[in-house]
Order: structure tokens, then sequence, then C-alpha cells
């Protein structure tokens, strides 16, 4: 089964984080991409545009829609194991499979990068931490991990910002 993707979207973990271009300053290659509290969804780095590839989507960032997600080693090849995900340019951008989750609520996804079979997985806030950001990295599909790597993905219209679940 593969799931249809249209137009910008929020891609969000399972604490309600969404998958965000961090930048305070300016963006480029390497900017790293991590989680951030829901509230900030209208903002153009919190958006994606999956472009379908032949074997996935390529996903592209709202605000800078020169970058793209990846990961540091991608552009020689490298093992992206535990890589933190970070922005890249259109020649290093990593292909994702979106694989719905079979046990999962239907709108709750895998997002594995197409060459390793590694998943985005999300790591978790601690509670009352005054931390409310949290790393992106790829490791291997775990069971142990179904939480941690479980994504809902939500159209986002770009310019009013609203989010709807994606069906």
């Amino acid at each position: 089964m593969s799931v249809k993707v249209a137009g910008f979207v929020n891609i969000t973990d399972f604490q309600g984080y969404d998958l965000n271009l961090v930048g305070n300053g300016p963006l480029g290659e390497g900017t790293a991409i991590s989680v951030h509290p829901g509230e900030y969804k209208s903002q153009l780095n919190q958006q994606w545009l999956l472009i379908p590839q032949h074997n996935g989507y390529r996903m592209r960032n709202g605000q800078d829609t020169s970058l793209y997600i990846s990961y540091p080693a991608s552009r020689c090849g490298g093992n992206p194991y535990g890589a933190g995900i970070v922005a890249s340019k259109i020649d290093a951008a990593a292909t994702f499979k979106v694989v719905p989750i079979s046990d999962a609520p239907d709108t709750t996804v895998r997002i594995i990068e197409a060459n390793s079979g590694y998943a985005l997985t999300s790591w978790k806030i601690v509670p009352g931490s005054r931390v409310t950001i949290a790393p992106v990295i790829l490791v291997q599909v775990d069971e142990a991990l179904k939480l941690e790597q479980g994504w809902t993905i939500a159209v986002t219209r770009k310019w009013d910002c609203q989010t709807k679940p994606l069906r």
C-alpha cells in the first residue's frame, strides 16, 4: 500500500511536535532539522512539499525551497545509521518512502530512507524539561521504536497555514 501526498504538509511526531528546519539565522546546507512544538505550524520552516520520485519522495522545505531533507554523508554515499537529519541541496537530497504502520491509526506512517531502509526516529522530550526541541535521526525500523518512528502527515494550506489530517 502506498500513501498519496499532495501539496505542503506538516509532519508531526508522536509528541505532537513538527519536523522543523531550524533557523534563527541564515539557512543553508547542513542546517539541522529537528522537531519543535506544534504551536509553530504557521511557520514555513515547518512545512514540507513531498515530491514524488520513482522510489519514494524528496522532501522540500517551505521556507527555503532550495533545501531538502537529507543526512550529512548522503553526498558521498556514506552510511546514514544514527545520523541526525539535515538540510541539503537537490544533489544530495535523500529519497524517502512513506509507509503506513499496519496496526496504528490510519494517518500514522513510517518515513523510511529509500536506499538504507532506516526510519526517521524522533527523540522523546522529557516532560517538565526546559528543552523544547528534539533531534531526529535515522535508525533501523524497529517495532520497539514504533512510537518514535510514527509520524502523522497533515495537509497545509501554504498561504493561510490551516491544517487538516491527511486521509
